[in-house]
């Protein structure tokens, strides 16, 4: 949910063309937007990858940063590296393709958790070629930088070579403890709750 009440959901969608192979190209991401605690709903944005033929999925999660813009990072398989795009009224308009950030990522889902005063936790696989570590970084500056970066778990529970994904989370209201939850290795949820920065 917004700073102004609105619950905004982000979703993927692909363009007829998508199929190719057995893989998914043609890729398009945007938000939902609800005013109403969710009885009518809006769509807004069909952002695309610089490259249309790109595969994979696209997982798009989205924060709302401390100045009211909506900040989408993107899962972009093949590339090492997540996507990003921006909303500046709110999650109403959006640009028509992604850019690149220096952000690694072996092409797996990840989950971004807005917490006031400009912080954002973004939970990920900072390893452009696997599914591990399972990691969360903090920004004090509306995704700019990530100086606070702490590995949750190193490696699958099962040992080298398992993949660790697909987290999702909830900051408490006094925005100091993270709770998430991810896969381990397609057989076993991990639960963990780790103090954030002041």
């Amino acid at each position: 949910m917004t700073s102004d009440g609105r619950i905004v959901c982000p979703f993927q969608h692909y363009l007829p063309e998508s199929e190719r192979d057995g893989l998914l190209t043609h890729g398009r991401n945007g938000v939902m937007i609800s005013g109403d605690g969710g009885r009518t709903w809006s769509v807004h944005g069909s952002i695309g990858h610089p490259d249309p033929a790109a595969q994979g999925w696209a997982e798009n999660t989205i924060a709302e940063l401390s100045d009211g813009r909506i900040a989408m990072l993107i899962r972009a398989d093949g590339t090492g590296r997540l996507q990003y795009a921006e909303s500046t009224d709110g999650g109403v308009t959006w640009p028509e393709v992604s850019t690149p950030t220096d952000i690694p990522n072996p092409g797996s889902k990840v989950y971004l958790i807005g917490f006031g005063e400009g912080r954002v936790a973004l939970i990920h696989n900072p390893d452009p070629t696997a599914r591990r570590p399972m990691s969360v970084w903090v920004s004090d500056d509306g995704m700019r930088t990530w100086p606070h970066r702490r590995v949750l778990l190193a490696d699958s529970l099962d040992g080298p070579g398992g993949r660790l994904a697909y987290p999702h989370g909830s900051v408490d209201d006094d925005g100091s403890t993270l709770h998430l939850v991810f896969d381990d290795n397609r057989h076993r949820g991990v639960y963990v709750r780790t103090q954030l920065p002041g």
